[in-house]
């Protein structure tokens, strides 16, 4: 996919993602093109509001890898850590979505 073709995506994932802001995939497709075009702290953004909609294991797998290209390895390895069914707020630095909390040993 050249640069063309991931800008026409984008686009069109950012409309899909407007009319139907409730839709896990649309926000997740716009997540991953943003990271293929390197644009990370958005790609997280959309990860994030997917997983807000439902955690899916997938979702947060990939969440957890954009973590690790921002640096940020205490974060990526909360979310792998993850048991899915618990929920805490996700770090998004606009606003504040949900997903599963890990629960540390004391």
């Amino acid at each position: 996919m050249d640069r063309g073709d991931l800008d026409d995506a984008i686009s069109t994932l950012r409309r899909s993602a407007a009319l139907g802001p409730s839709h896990l995939e649309s926000h997740f497709n716009l997540g991953l093109a943003y990271e293929r075009k390197g644009r990370l702290r958005d790609a997280r953004f959309e990860i994030a509001r997917a997983i807000a909609l439902d955690p899916q294991p997938y979702a947060l797998n990939e969440l957890a890898l954009i973590d690790l290209q921002l640096g940020d390895l205490q974060q990526a390895l909360n979310i792998l850590k993850n048991p899915v069914s618990r929920r805490t707020a996700v770090r998004t630095g606009a606003e504040e979505l949900t997903h599963p909390k890990v629960q540390t040993e004391s």
